[in-house]
């Protein structure tokens, strides 16, 4: 699942501010904690700079000779540390760094308690000095789990996760706002591509309410262009019939007796010429009233492939096989008038194509949708007509002899059908050969 365009925004700013709190918290602990040694370092020089220099040089030195014993001071302890002492030492600390050169460590046991170890070389020994009175290395230490942490330590984090929490809180109220309004939009576009029109809210913040205006102008516009087509298209088949009617009755008033042969034939083509442009009139009114009409008048309740099975019969051909596997308990509700432009229209123009075999597929897909394929033993589509052929007029014979297709409306027919009804359709080529036009609905 692809997460949307805000989401991954919002993500990304939490992301960012997150590990941004984290650098930044870990630079001034790691400041804090390099500055806490540096200060113990200097504090204890007044110490560790006389004992050490004593210690070079004197091998009976007082601390020496009392070995376990520690020598208290205002603030610190002193202690020597032989060999054996300090791997016992090293036990009970660990090391925070060495500023200056110098091993400075903490005690496991505290979280504040540091301890300065000088090796003295020309003693075989170590100087060890603490910021705290503390027993001797060579008794036992009591030593507290190292999960123990004092609340202040992790008190920068928690500020760090407050801050992002309340960020993450703001960022998302508005990218969520935002969202909501472009998902709006998206709902309305849909709306319309499904032939409902709705107005967005231009009462939006910029730049969405610009957005809202300019999809407000986008489908007036639209409305216009449609409602002019609609207005030309009803208006010139209308005009049509009228004179076309007129001929007819005239043509039909000669009486083809008083004919010689050459005038009867001329006759006769005269009486096909007016029926092609009848025939073209009806599908131009056909594919007005699709794009027009509500879906709920007329409504049917229709078996599908039964259907299909009267229109092959009312269809059929002397010189094209027509086969087929239909299932029989697929229903529709469609206007019949719809349902039998698509399967006429498939059936013909596979009819028209086919060298000798037609073949008519309508299988179950899911619980409520189907997949229909008619597909002939042609010569197939070129590549550049599988989604031209479904344009109104188009014909792939420029010269657009009738002896080589029709008007180019019966794949438009059948384009509009399947737009009203939420189908799909598509051409495609049969691996052996010959086109082949699915509909499906998933």
């Amino acid at each position: 699942m692809r997460l949307s365009l805000f989401a991954q925004l919002y993500l990304g700013i939490i992301s960012t501010l997150c590990i941004t709190g984290l650098v930044i918290t870990l630079a001034i602990s790691s400041y804090l904690e390099q500055d806490e040694l540096n200060d113990f370092i200097i504090d204890i020089q007044h110490i560790s700079t006389p004992l050490y220099q004593a210690l070079q040089s004197n091998t009976q030195h007082p601390l020496i000779q009392q070995g376990t014993q520690t020598r208290n001071c205002t603030d610190f302890c002193t202690q020597w540390l032989d060999e054996e002492m300090y791997t016992r030492f090293l036990t009970h600390v660990a090391l925070r760094g060495k500023p200056h050169g110098i091993s400075v460590y903490q005690f496991k046991h505290s979280d504040e308690k540091l301890a300065a170890v000088y090796p003295i070389p020309a003693q075989q020994g170590y100087l060890l000095i603490t910021d705290l009175p503390q027993k001797p290395v060579a008794t036992p230490i009591h030593t507290k789990s190292l999960d123990h942490y004092d609340f202040i330590a992790i008190l920068p984090l928690l500020w760090v996760l407050l801050g992002a929490l309340s960020c993450a809180a703001v960022l998302y109220f508005l990218s969520a706002r935002i969202e909501r309004s472009i998902k709006a939009l998206q709902g309305l576009t849909d709306q319309y591509g499904a032939g409902i029109t709705q107005r967005a809210d231009e009462n939006l913040p910029h730049p969405i309410g610009q957005l809202a205006k300019s999809f407000n102008q986008m489908t007036d516009k639209l409305d216009a262009q449609q409602q002019e087509q609609k207005v030309m298209n009803h208006a010139i088949a209308h005009e049509l019939r009228t004179p076309l009617a007129r001929m007819r009755l005239a043509l039909g008033m000669i009486n083809p007796q008083q004919l010689d042969s050459t005038s009867q034939a001329l006759l006769d083509n005269l009486d096909h010429y007016i029926s092609d442009m009848d025939e073209l009139t009806q599908s131009v009114l056909s594919l007005g009233r699709i794009t027009e009409t509500q879906l709920q008048p007329n409504l049917q309740t229709i078996n599908f492939g039964q259907f299909i099975k009267t229109r092959i019969n009312s269809l059929s051909s002397t010189t094209t096989v027509i086969q087929h596997e239909l299932d029989d308990t697929i229903m529709l509700e469609i206007v019949p008038a719809h349902l039998q432009l698509v399967i006429d229209n498939l059936i013909n123009n596979a009819l028209h194509y086919a060298h000798h075999q037609v073949q008519i597929q309508l299988q179950r897909f899911g619980e409520q949708g189907f997949v229909l394929k008619v597909s002939d033993d042609g010569d197939g589509i070129d590549e550049k007509d599988k989604l031209r052929v479904f344009m109104p007029f188009y014909r792939s014979d420029e010269s657009r002899d009738r002896k080589t297709g029709g008007f180019g409306l019966g794949l438009a027919l059948v384009q509009a059908v399947a737009k009203r009804y939420h189908w799909q359709v598509q051409a495609t080529n049969q691996p052996r050969g010959g086109a082949c036009f699915e509909v499906c609905l998933k």
